[in-house]
């Protein structure tokens, strides 16, 4: 929802990691679900390099003025993209009993829909969830994303024209 406002509301472009695994795990005709997209994340990560996917988002970036880089997982990525002078990490935080309804109302994969709090914790102990925490604790900006649709929009843009203004972007 951040990157669909980020793109329609201030043109920006979207760089998903998600996107990337998504489109290997297809071309290899692997099932695409939770488990296999952190799997591979974390291979990718372990084989190629700790800022490999960020990396390879990047070389597909274009000129803009505003770039959402979705999602940064290890502290590695950061200490890297951090030496850029024009980035900002954002931290999105969802009570886990939110974020496990919203995963099964988007029903990607048929391993979502049956998915339990376990299930979810249990994934938040992955290698690539592992640096969240540090990562939400080294963000600018944190959202609390809680309530509703109009809230989590409100304050997604108010972030957003902050880091603009801040950058004198806009």
């Amino acid at each position: 929802m951040f990157c669909k406002i980020a793109a329609e509301q201030f043109d920006a472009q979207i760089l998903s990691a998600s996107t990337l695994l998504r489109k290997i795990l297809e071309e290899r005709g692997e099932p695409i679900s939770r488990g296999t997209l952190q799997a591979l994340g974390a291979k990718i990560h372990d084989t190629e390099g700790p800022t490999s996917i960020i990396c390879s988002l990047l070389r597909k970036a274009r000129e803009s003025q505003l770039t959402v880089i979705d999602a940064v997982r290890y502290a590695e990525e950061l200490t890297w993209l951090a030496q850029r002078p024009d980035f900002v990490l954002v931290g999105l935080q969802t009570h886990l009993a939110m974020r496990l309804e919203r995963i099964r109302s988007r029903n990607r994969d048929a391993s979502e829909s049956n998915l339990g709090v376990d299930d979810l914790r249990q994934q938040d102990k992955q290698p690539t969830e592992r640096d969240i925490p540090f990562l939400l604790s080294s963000a600018s900006d944190i959202i609390v994303n809680n309530g509703t649709v109009a809230e989590f929009t409100e304050e997604v843009q108010s972030v957003l024209r902050h880091i603009l203004k801040r950058h004198r972007v806009a």
